[in-house]
């Protein structure tokens, strides 16, 4: 008995391991993911169109997307990386990981906390109400996860601390957190954006893996902008004979400056349309002769790093440069004769400085602080008046003298613009 349940057993267990060996080689081997660890349970979902033909790739896929453009402009630049993006197409269901990083220099409390959140909301039914306009099938949902990281981000360089936020929120690494992501949300797409609760310059990464960087304190008006880059759009506002192309056939594209409409070609790149509109096909053909490399170089003078000069479409700076930010001090001179010396914080004048602005009214030169009148300063009115003294805040405030054209003058106390007393 003994015996005869020994071999039962026997051929048991080889029966299970034959079992085992044949599911294997059907499906093959599949790596584990980590489970997650509770962080990313509080999430948001922004209601859209979500149907099955959407979840499957609608009509458009990459292979597709590129089969459609004649055959002489499939190599253009604004192309290239269709192919190779583990973000295929902004359809269907897709979910959006943001990892809410705390680093050496920011930390986030509840405050900002909810302040991502409604703005992400905000942000979340523009995209799908963009999408709707082509006649695309879009939902999202937002994942939240926490992450504490050692340096400061946005100072030190173009450090790898990516997969240090990732392992911090229980994520895996860059190289196979999209993967997870998607199996993890049941998701079509999955993109990973990094917030810090600090100001700074939005940018996406879209080398072997795509991923966001977003500074809370700069705002979220650049989100769709930088979304869509994951998805294959492409700047247009620069180098300059792209920004003249892209104003003469999509003038208020969301991917130029201050545009807010997104043009039918970026349309097209992230698989909202399968028809090329004539605007486009205008735009691919006049930006034939764009390489990459030229791109490249192109893109590296954007987000210079260091002492250098740049031009703006309203001026010429000259000064310290973060990631292409006017950041540490330098001099604007503007196209309409003002100029500012002083103090920069990720482009915009912030601390002490100098110089002098033209309004439609008058000119102001005098001191600045955080980019408004403070301290000592004259505003010359058109009509011939002036004011010379202090400001606080843009406003005349402290002691100071008001001339009139024919001479007579009011010298005293002002506070908020208005004079109080001699």
């Amino acid at each position: 008995m003994s015996n005869s349940r020994g071999k039962k057993h026997y051929f048991s267990w080889l029966f299970l391991l034959l079992a085992i060996f044949i599911l294997i080689g059907i499906n093959g081997w599949k790596e584990e993911l980590p489970i997650n660890n509770g962080n990313g349970g509080n999430n948001q979902i922004i209601a859209g169109s979500n149907n099955s033909a959407a979840d499957a790739g609608q009509s458009n896929d990459a292979n597709k997307i590129l089969s459609a453009v004649p055959k002489e402009l499939r190599s253009s630049f604004f192309l290239e990386e269709k192919e190779n993006r583990c973000c295929k197409t902004l359809l269907g269901n897709v979910a959006v990981a943001v990892v809410m990083v705390n680093d050496s220099a920011s930390q986030w409390d509840d405050k900002a906390t909810a302040e991502l959140r409604t703005a992400l909301q905000d942000n979340g039914r523009e995209v799908i109400a963009d999408a709707k306009a082509y006649g695309a099938d879009l939902s999202l949902t937002f994942h939240y996860y926490t992450a504490n990281i050692t340096g400061d981000v946005g100072t030190d360089g173009e450090k790898d601390w990516q997969d240090q936020a990732l392992e911090s929120a229980g994520l895996p690494s860059v190289s196979k957190v999209h993967k997870y992501l998607t199996k993890q949300h049941s998701a079509k797409e999955a993109p990973l954006m990094f917030v810090l609760n600090k100001s700074g310059r939005a940018t996406t990464s879209v080398t072997d893996v795509e991923w966001i960087t977003m500074f809370h304190k700069s705002g979220y008006d650049g989100f769709e902008h930088e979304l869509l880059h994951i998805f294959g759009a492409k700047d247009f506002y620069y180098p300059k004979e792209v920004k003249q192309w892209a104003v003469k056939y999509f003038p208020d594209s969301i991917m130029n400056t201050d545009g807010e409409e997104v043009d039918s070609l970026t349309a097209y790149l992230v698989g909202w349309t399968d028809t090329l509109a004539d605007n486009a096909l205008a735009f691919l053909k006049d930006s034939s002769r764009i390489t990459e490399s030229y791109m490249q170089e192109q893109n590296a003078k954007e987000l210079f790093t260091g002492v250098g000069t740049k031009e703006y479409d309203n001026g010429t700076y000259t000064g310290d440069l973060l990631r292409g930010f006017r950041h540490g001090t330098g001099t604007m001179r503007y196209h309409n004769g003002g100029w500012y010396t002083g103090q920069w914080n990720n482009g915009q004048r912030s601390g002490y400085g100098t110089g002098k602005e033209i309004y439609d009214n008058g000119y102001y030169e005098g001191e600045f602080y955080n980019g408004k009148r403070h301290g000592q300063g004259t505003y010359v009115w058109t009509t011939g008046s002036k004011y010379t003294g202090q400001w606080t805040d843009g406003d005349r405030t402290g002691y100071g003298t008001f001339t009139w054209p024919d001479g007579t003058t009011k010298s005293g106390n002002w506070k908020d613009g208005q004079f109080i007393e001699q």
